[in-house]
């Protein structure tokens, strides 16, 4: 009786473990718009600091904070393309820049999101998605601002500081 009593209690200890590591997560909705930032990033070998800013409409601006020799680099990004600003030197494209640019990377990263399922898994909260650049897992806290976000096929990891909602 107690090897079927133990046999039972494992099977179901089994089944709500399988169910409560991996579901998803109507309680959390992504926040990835109306929202500002500090981001590290880290991408082949490259690290770099930035200030973010995203607007409730999606339009998106990212300074750059360090290194120092490209400090107050701006890039902004919106449906109309992109102007980057430097030393009173401003660049704009038709578009979005190139999927290997590591900023148009994450802005892109932000638009798609919030389309996915939110998925918690082992007390935290998780997107997995498809954009641009490849396939990326972003990290949300419990309120769904980003914390950070990390795209294995362009060696792209974002650790995302002080998120706050901005109106």
């Amino acid at each position: 009786m107690k090897k079927i009593f133990s046999l039972l209690f494992f099977c179901i200890l089994i089944t709500v473990n399988a169910v409560g590591c991996t579901k998803k997560s109507s309680d959390v909705t992504a926040v990835t718009t109306g929202l500002s930032f500090t981001a590290e990033i880290s991408c082949h070998n490259t690290e770099f600091t930035c200030d973010a800013v995203i607007s409730p409409s999606g339009d998106a601006q990212f300074t750059i904070v360090s290194p120092e020799e490209i400090r107050d680099m701006k890039f902004s990004f919106s449906g109309g393309g992109t102007v980057i600003t430097f030393q009173g030197i401003e660049y704009k494209t038709e578009g979005d820049l190139t999927e290997t640019d590591i900023l148009s990377a994450l802005y892109d990263i932000l638009k798609t999101a919030d389309k996915n399922d939110v998925i918690s898994q082992d007390d935290t909260f998780k997107i997995n998605g498809t954009a641009a650049c490849g396939d990326y897992t972003a990290e949300l806290g419990e309120s769904g601002l980003p914390l950070k976000i990390i795209c294995d096929d362009k060696k792209l990891e974002v650790t995302i500081k002080n998120p706050t909602i901005i109106q």
